[in-house]
């Protein structure tokens, strides 16, 4: 089996500390993309944290761009409000 090509990856966390356990996981998951698109040149994920009050715990709004030859695919996650 050929191994996976590295993908350059951009972590941030915006309005929460940086998550040693939550980088490991995106980056776990982001080596996993390779095997969907061969051709992926990066991944970008931003984890924020929402400025409203929160009843639920802490939920999160998680933003994915992954750049590709010819554009860009951005996929959003927002926590349901309260």
């Amino acid at each position: 089996m050929t191994p996976l090509p590295e993908i350059p990856l951009l972590i941030a966390f915006r309005g929460i500390g940086p998550s040693s356990a939550v980088e490991t996981r995106i980056r776990r998951e982001a080596t996993k993309l390779a095997r969907f698109h061969q051709r992926l040149v990066s991944v970008r994920v931003v984890v924020a944290s929402p400025d409203r009050h929160q009843r639920k715990g802490r939920l999160y709004f998680i933003r994915i761009q992954l750049a590709i030859p010819g554009g860009n695919l951005w996929i959003n996650r927002r926590a349901p409000l309260d």
